[in-house]
């Protein structure tokens, strides 16, 4: 393919680049290394998709059968960094050297590191980007198409809005849940809730 230059281009496109400050030269090496192939070394970006609950690094919270298996020594270890007054024994039951967490012991063990967690409220962006139209259509344009008007309705509804009083999730009806500022209160005082329960 010909090399492009300035003279390829129209220059009523060349003007528009250069007022929104696109660099044309730049723009002109970047086409002439893709056509000549100067890329094709590289990875292609491959197909967005939502990772699936492989066990591995993500894991189904509400499936009966999850478990996690680590090696006694490390769990050990690691109570032992943490300097957690805990037996891991104590957490999960013991086979061959390993200790297998499920659904319970996770819930415990979560319990006991709540000490060593920090809590921020209003501080950061939405863990969920789905009011966010420039990343939801990075992910996948057919995608937002067809979630459009529940993405819009959305990004009104949270417009100018802190980012601690908006939904952390979206309820499987597609309805707002609840905030993450209420999330966090929920967190705090859940442990409290168990306190007073044992006694």
């Amino acid at each position: 393919m010909k090399k492009l230059t300035r003279q390829d281009l129209d220059p009523v496109l060349v003007r528009n680049m250069e007022a929104a400050g696109i660099d044309v030269e730049l723009t002109l090496t970047i086409l002439n290394n893709y056509h000549r192939g100067a890329y094709d070394a590289h990875p292609r970006a491959h197909e967005f998709h939502i990772p699936p609950f492989e066990g591995e690094r993500f894991f189904d919270r509400h499936a009966p059968q999850l478990r996690m298996t680590v090696a006694e020594d490390k769990a050990r270890a690691a109570f032992r960094d943490l300097e957690l007054e805990l037996d891991p024994a104590g957490f999960a039951a013991s086979k061959e050297k390993t200790l297998v967490f499920g659904p319970g012991e996770l819930a415990a063990l979560g319990n006991a590191l709540l000490p060593f967690t920090a809590y921020g409220v209003l501080n950061g962006g939405s863990a969920s980007s789905y009011a966010d139209p420039k990343k939801n259509r990075a992910a996948s344009e057919e995608l937002y198409s067809f979630y459009r008007e529940d993405f819009e309705r959305l990004a009104a509804a949270y417009e100018d809005r802190p980012k601690g009083v908006t939904s952390a999730f979206l309820n499987s009806d597609g309805s707002p849940g609840p905030s993450f500022l209420e999330l966090k209160l929920r967190a705090a005082l859940i442990p409290a809730w168990r306190t007073a329960r044992r006694t």
